[in-house]
């Protein structure tokens, strides 16, 4: 039988509940199915963190909450932007979940319904799903009943208003893709002052709103957005002195810049109108950001330039990195104390 070891683990979540985690041994009996089904990097590593966490119990009778193994976590990328591309970041071998372009691919249905029909949980548990960005499911693409099971604790990646149930499901981060060489810029991103008003550097292309915002060009007035393929500006360094850093939808409704630019020192401007922002219900988005609905990003330096609490917004928006996202270890730490405070809640209630 397994022995649990928490020697290395993270500090406890300070909960009274457990949770219990399906091992792939334990799946791979009763969904054979899933045996030539693989998982990303990102998907392997939170398996990992389950795994040595404190507040697993091997005991399934006393756990109030059960995970289940990484198949859905498909293009939550790290340690670098896959491009939709599985083999950038797999980490098990084996049939991509999004194998069928947009469409969620055999292993992903196949699993998705042996956990809502057939997995024999105790009375009153919940169960956590832990799910992708974009690629196959950018549509939701599994059957409707997938994301309303009233046990089912949805965290996902690119989590969209339409579907998401406030207060229950999860909306996550995207990985911070962290590059070592931003650390030549360290000391001015911890500068409140700085000397650029508005900083964007990305492709154009991916989403018309793009094209819109990059009109804003006016260097002159410090606003600098620009294109991959624009060589006087250093990504790393323009973050790091910007006031203010965009995070533009694209090909989907989330966007990797979301942790860079948090993690940058700048304060995050979302302009993606259907995205839950990742934990909000845990800081909400507009203590230490700023949202520009889509149809107002002709007037977005106007409400720049007329916003307040700029160093608060400044420093929460460290914090936030600091505390929840400046790595996927965070990230898991994170998700894991709201899955368990949702259940706590409801157990209580």
């Amino acid at each position: 039988s397994e022995t649990l070891d928490t020697s290395t683990s993270t500090p406890s979540t300070g909960q009274n509940t457990s949770f219990y985690l399906v091992t792939v041994e334990e799946l791979e009996i009763t969904l054979p199915a899933i045996t030539g089904c693989g998982w990303e990097i990102y998907g392997a590593m939170s398996y990992e963190r389950w795994t040595h966490h404190p507040d697993r119990t091997l005991d399934k009778t006393q756990a109030r909450l059960v995970v289940f193994p990484p198949f859905l976590t498909d293009e939550l990328n790290w340690p670098v932007y896959g491009g939709g591309n599985w083999n950038n970041n797999f980490a098990r071998k084996g049939q991509n979940p999004g194998s069928r372009g947009d469409k969620a691919g055999e292993c992903s249905i196949a699993f998705a319904l042996y956990v809502r029909t057939e997995y024999k949980f105790e009375p009153e548990q919940k169960y956590l799903l832990h799910f992708g960005s974009c690629g196959w499911d950018k549509g939701y693409a599994l059957p409707r009943e997938t994301y309303q099971d009233p046990r089912g604790i949805i965290a996902k990646g690119n989590a969209l208003y339409e579907h998401h149930r406030q207060g229950f499901d999860i909306s996550v981060p995207p990985p911070f893709t962290d590059n070592v060489m931003r650390m030549r810029y360290v000391p001015s991103s911890t500068k409140i002052n700085r000397s650029i008003f508005v900083a964007f550097k990305g492709t154009m292309d991916t989403h018309p709103l793009r094209a819109q915002v990059q009109r804003l060009h006016n260097p002159e007035k410090n606003i600098v957005i620009v294109g991959n393929g624009n060589n006087a500006y250093d990504y790393w360094k323009l973050l790091s002195e910007a006031t203010y850093a965009l995070v533009i939808r694209g090909h989907v409704s989330f966007s990797y810049r979301f942790s860079e630019v948090v993690c940058s020192g700048a304060i995050p401007v979302l302009l993606s109108d259907d995205w839950v922002p990742p934990f909000d219900d845990l800081v909400p988005f507009h203590e230490y950001g700023i949202r520009v609905p889509e149809a107002q990003v002709h007037d977005m330096i106007k409400i720049l330039s007329e916003s307040d609490r700029i160093e608060e917004r400044q420093k929460r928006a460290a914090s936030f990195c600091q505390e929840y996202l400046i790595t996927p270890w965070h990230q898991f730490d994170t998700l894991m104390r709201i899955a368990l405070s949702r259940v706590e809640e409801k157990t209580s209630d």
